[in-house]
């Protein structure tokens, strides 16, 4: 994958809306943003579309943003913990982004994703030096506060944009409606590929939930 920006501005986040980490053109006019948990058997199916649409157009980039089921970093899950171990793998993500930059994140992401969010430590290690990066150093920053307020703040704003369930869906700062309905996702890329050559959105914050 190619990256967006270097990695210390990966760290502190991208200017505009979106993750830490990018996929696909990095100048591209449309950009494709998922709220996902690592469980949630609906985020591995809109991330198998994703991938097959990047193998084959160039016209847009995409970004994950953490909101796991699970009560342990998630302060509006109440009653039955959904997804324990969620915000595990949520966390595991972002300090492998964090020691190391895009391949690192990109690399644990894609590997949690395959494993249903759920791993051994063993098994972590492994990937973790199949990846060049020191599970030594990995334990040290994931002792570290940083990587749990990137989860909480994701969490934090998927709510202000009315979020009641995982995968939500942004092209261009506009929410992706049915999107298991075949053709539903590439067409909205197309409309927002159009639309950007018109009136390019620099600036694609989705609308709070408040403010509609």
């Amino acid at each position: 994958s190619q990256s967006v920006g270097d990695t210390e501005r990966a760290k502190i986040g991208a200017p505009r809306f979106g993750g830490r980490y990018w996929e696909g053109n990095p100048d591209a006019p449309v950009r494709l943003v998922v709220f996902h948990d690592y469980q949630c058997e609906l985020c591995r199916e809109v991330e198998a579309e994703i991938a097959k649409l990047l193998a084959t157009r160039k016209d847009f980039s995409f970004s994950v943003k953490q909101w796991p089921f699970d009560a342990t970093c998630n302060r509006f899950i109440l009653g039955k913990n959904m997804h324990p171990g969620a915000c595990e793998a949520a966390k595991v993500a972002e300090v492998a982004g964090l020691v190391g930059g895009e391949k690192g994140f990109w690399g644990i992401h894609h590997w949690l994703v395959s494993k249903g969010g759920l791993f051994r430590t063993e098994e972590l290690r492994l990937q973790l030096k199949a990846l060049d990066i020191d599970p030594d150093e990995f334990g040290r920053k994931f002792g570290e506060p940083i990587a749990d307020s990137l989860v909480r703040a994701d969490i934090e704003e998927g709510m202000a944009f009315g979020l009641t369930f995982t995968p939500l869906i942004f092209v261009n700062g506009y929410k992706v409606e049915g999107w298991q309905s075949a053709g539903v996702l590439p067409a909205a890329i197309d409309r927002a590929a159009q639309v950007a050559k018109v009136r390019p959105r620099m600036n694609d914050r989705p609308d709070l939930a408040l403010d509609i």
